[in-house]
């Protein structure tokens, strides 16, 4: 295994480990349980960018 993990974008509850055959193992953390999912590293890209756009843009109801 690789060890270059992506930054947390949850505070620590999903977080990625790459491997070195290109694909990324994604661990999602519920308090309970951690589960988990093999991608693609390009995917896993994709999948952190978009959830960190998520948490980092204003939600309706937010106030300016």
């Amino acid at each position: 295994m690789c060890d270059t993990p992506f930054i947390p974008t949850t505070e620590g509850r999903i977080w990625a480990e790459v491997h070195c055959n290109g694909e990324a193992q994604i661990f999602i953390d519920d308090g309970v349980l951690t589960d988990s999912v093999t991608m693609r590293v390009e995917d896993a890209e994709k999948f952190f960018t978009a959830g960190y756009e998520m948490f980092h843009s204003p939600q309706p109801g937010d106030t300016p």
